[in-house]
């Protein structure tokens, strides 16, 4: 059995997983089972400790994979089961997934778009819900409408361009994250706006393993008709990049859909949108400039990423530096002690916040006191993609 790849894509991120997601309270042969809502991942798995809990037996699958340290593994299938949400109630039974010990889901498993494709809901990434309609509401007569690709096991949308084919754009609530772009695409946008500011976001997710991408901000941002003003935008990471489809332009996470009203209507394939009235709830980006990330799966060294201007390479934090304490916490021991995981939450506490950072450079160990300050700002401009 191969090892997962491309079928889980919820982003575990700052070495550990974000505090930010759509959970829904499902129920598992009677018993109460939240699960993270993740339109961007192929498939719906559970946890072995869900799993345990739930009393569901477990049937291993064979496999020549060796394990290995940081890498999630599929490891078992449970028997049927009678899963319930909302209007929907099914039978099914599901893959067991095994993460990494450091990362922390607070859920007993996934739950993939494939599995609610054919309902009526609504999505609210503000209040970080999910509600099933009986039949779709009124509002829906001021949205725009776009049809969703039938073809796709993400949910991924139509969005229509003047004189070309509809570009597709996933929709993935399993990220935090804002706009993420296909790699020539965002090459194009930093080309015409290399004087943006910049930080860095670092995930975890199957198929892609750990990456660390640089982040800014679009003051404003169009897929066809479809705009969003003051949203965070990167790069789409190996796995993202891969959607089988020329016309792939990127995908929005929750950071981007908290701009808008979205209904799906699965039962005839197509979702409505429209924009949310005021400001979306502020973005808690990196405002440190630098992350943190293991040199590999089996190495403990939490080694440093440093972007140029930020506030970590102003008080002398270079890239290859080893993070050893955050004020007293030692970080060493992340793998197993809980305290430390995520390492987000630190990097994103408020601007002026002062972190003194203990560091190892070679055989040289120093103390540095990081001010943390706002990064990513709204600055004045527009993009068009190209072929638009």
């Amino acid at each position: 059995m191969k090892r997962l790849l491309l079928i889980v894509a919820c982003a575990w991120v700052g070495v550990g997983y974000a505090d930010e997601k759509i959970l829904v309270d499902a129920k598992i042969n009677g018993k109460r089972s939240p699960f993270i809502f993740d339109t961007g991942a192929f498939t719906s798995v559970l946890f072995p400790d869900g799993a345990k809990r739930l009393g569901l037996k477990v049937n291993a699958v064979p496999t020549n994979d060796a394990p290995s340290q940081g890498h999630a593994t599929l490891i078992g299938q449970t028997e049927p089961f009678n899963f319930a949400l909302g209007y929907s109630a099914l039978r099914m039974s599901l893959p067991i997934l095994e993460w990494p010990d450091y990362l922390h889901a607070n859920a007993d498993g996934v739950l993939a778009w494939s599995n609610l494709r054919r309902n009526i809901f609504k999505i609210d990434a503000v209040a970080g819900k999910v509600t099933g309609l009986e039949s779709l509401p009124s509002e829906v007569a001021l949205c725009m409408k776009f049809r969703i690709l039938t073809n796709s096991e993400l949910l991924a949308l139509e969005v229509p361009r003047s004189g070309a084919p509809p570009e597709i754009l996933v929709v993935d609530t399993g990220k935090a994250d804002g706009i993420t772009l296909r790699p020539d695409f965002c090459c194009s946008w930093r080309g015409a706006h290399r004087h943006q500011p910049i930080t860095l976001h670092a995930a975890y997710m199957p198929g892609a393993g750990l990456t660390v991408k640089e982040e800014s901000w679009a003051r404003e941002f169009a897929f066809g008709p479809l705009t969003f003003e003051d949203v965070p935008i990167m790069e789409a990471n190996i796995a993202e990049a891969a959607f089988d489809s020329p016309r792939f332009a990127g995908s929005i996470g929750l950071a981007a859909l908290k701009h808008l009203h979205f209904i799906v209507n699965g039962k005839e394939g197509v979702v409505y949108v429209r924009a949310r009235e005021g400001s979306a709830p502020p973005y808690e980006h990196n405002r440190l400039g630098a992350v943190f990330v293991p040199r590999d799966p089996q190495n403990d060294d939490l080694v440093a990423r440093v972007v140029k201007g930020g506030p970590a390479e102003a008080v002398g934090i270079r890239d290859g530096d080893v993070l050893l304490k955050i004020g007293k916490l030692d970080v060493i021991k992340w793998r197993t002690n809980p305290k430390v995981l995520p390492l987000t939450r630190f990097w994103e506490r408020p601007a002026g916040t002062q972190l003194e950072l203990t560091l190892r450079r070679g055989d040289r160990v120093f103390k540095t006191v990081a001010v943390l300050r706002d990064i990513l700002m709204p600055p004045p401009f527009t993009i068009e993609l190209p072929g638009q």
